[in-house]
């Protein structure tokens, strides 16, 4: 074979592989990282997280609320995930968007739950319970997320409030059902 085949080959090649690899960037929303410290007041042992100008959250009201959902700490509707709180008031946390979920620490972690979210309106909002003044207003393309809460120090809450801390990630994944990835046993 002569040198320049070779070296057209290889191109070629090149080529092809560096378009496999903007092909799957693509595919993935292409998330900037996005990091944001929570630390607010809430009501009801819960705050909530919402895509759709809190018609979600208005509608909870017509909702039977079932026991798993608070032993699981989190409720799943399409346009709304309820987060439930040991914290009767003050949460304190952080939310984590970006194309993929972090490597979790389960000896430092009480409670991981998992559940999905559909953004229809390019945005998620996090709002407080019962008032829905938002906390923290996120741009975000519209699709499918997985969104993940890490609950953490839940055995500090004493009365109404403590130390307890949520770590809250958002990534672009297909819709799945709910999953507790570890439980609280102190309830």
């Amino acid at each position: 074979m002569n040198k320049s085949f070779i070296l057209s080959l290889g191109i070629f090649i090149l080529v092809i592989l560096l378009c496999l690899q903007c092909t799957k960037s693509v595919k993935m929303n292409n998330l900037n990282l996005e990091i944001h410290d929570l630390d607010f007041h809430t009501s009801h042992n819960q705050f909530y997280l919402s895509t759709d100008d809190q018609t979600s959250i208005d509608n909870l009201a017509y909702i039977e609320v079932k026991d798993a959902e608070f032993k699981n700490r989190i409720g799943v509707y399409e346009n709304l995930v309820v987060v439930h709180t040991e914290s009767y008031g003050h949460i304190k946390g952080r939310l984590r968007v970006s194309n993929q979920p972090t490597i979790l620490d389960y000896p430092k972690i009480d409670h991981v739950v998992e559940g999905s979210i559909k953004v229809i309106e390019s945005k998620i909002e996090i709002t407080d319970c019962p008032f829905g003044d938002q906390i923290l207003f996120l741009t975000i393309p519209n699709g499918i997320y997985r969104v993940r809460i890490s609950s953490c120090n839940l055995a500090s809450v004493s009365g109404d409030n403590g130390e307890d801390f949520y770590y809250i990630e958002i990534w672009p994944a297909p819709a799945d059902d709910l999953v507790v990835l570890k439980q609280y046993k102190n309830e």
